[in-house]
């Protein structure tokens, strides 16, 4: 019997820091996003703006993306926002997350998206991405946006429009109905200090897309649960749980 059709354990820090951490988001010359949870400074927090929507100022903490030019070759985003979303997935409406997912169990999960302008002297782009899910539980992390449409901007591909993993998606994947998110194989992991791990696989996958075709998938149906240490991808731990509930 695979080791994933357990329920997994919750890892070994409180799930509540992820409701006080903020999110720093950096991303390589590949375009491959980098995530770092990290306690503000100054007893900042979250600012409630909705119903389990939340949002911080990123401008002061050094989010930054690639150019596509050698000089500057990284600038740094301003008018950062970054969101949070406690238990909702932003690409649903509230029926279809009724729909599929079990009650009650999305609530462990948090969602990130941001927006910020990347530009130099005025020129470049906005940018508005939905980035990860995060089970406050296990601490894995899982993709839960695919990237629809594109537009290139010096060089650079650019994210326009997102949908629900879940749901049937179009570029460039064709047209696929997916699973709920978090029974695709998780991306990498949260670590007690707030560093997010992820996969060489994962990386290596985005990167090869130009990180804009990138989808989740299940790699191998029988290889065993991934786990919270480097180098150790692997199903989810919900992938066949759920289904025998």
């Amino acid at each position: 019997m695979p080791v994933h059709t357990e329920k997994p354990a919750a890892a070994d820090f409180d799930a509540a820091a992820f409701d006080t951490w903020f999110l720093r988001i950096e991303f390589d010359a590949d375009n491959v996003p980098r995530y770092t949870f990290f306690t503000p400074p100054d007893g900042e927090t979250w600012q409630q703006i909705g119903e389990s929507v939340y949002c911080m100022d990123g401008t002061p903490y050094g989010n930054t993306v690639p150019t596509g030019i050698p000089v500057p070759e990284f600038i740094t985003m301003k008018d950062v926002c970054v969101y949070m979303y406690r238990g909702v997935n932003p690409l649903l409406t509230a029926e279809e997350q009724q729909r599929l997912y079990p009650a009650g169990f999305i609530d462990r999960f948090r969602f990130y998206q941001f927006t910020g302008d990347a530009k130099v002297l005025g020129i470049g782009v906005s940018l508005d991405n939905y980035l990860i899910a995060v089970d406050t539980e296990t601490k894995f992390v899982f993709a839960y946006g695919t990237i629809t449409e594109v537009k290139k901007s010096f060089g650079q591909l650019v994210p326009q429009e997102y949908t629900a993993v879940e749901a049937p998606y179009g570029y460039p994947h064709g047209s696929v109905s997916g699973r709920p998110f978090y029974e695709y194989d998780p991306i990498g992991y949260v670590a007690a200090d707030g560093t997010v791990i992820l996969y060489e696989e994962y990386c290596t996958q985005m990167a090869a897309g130009g990180a804009v075709n990138y989808a989740p998938s299940v790699h191998n149906i029988s290889r065993p649960a991934a786990r919270c240490e480097p180098d150790t991808p692997g199903c989810s731990p919900y992938l066949l749980y759920l289904v025998q509930q």
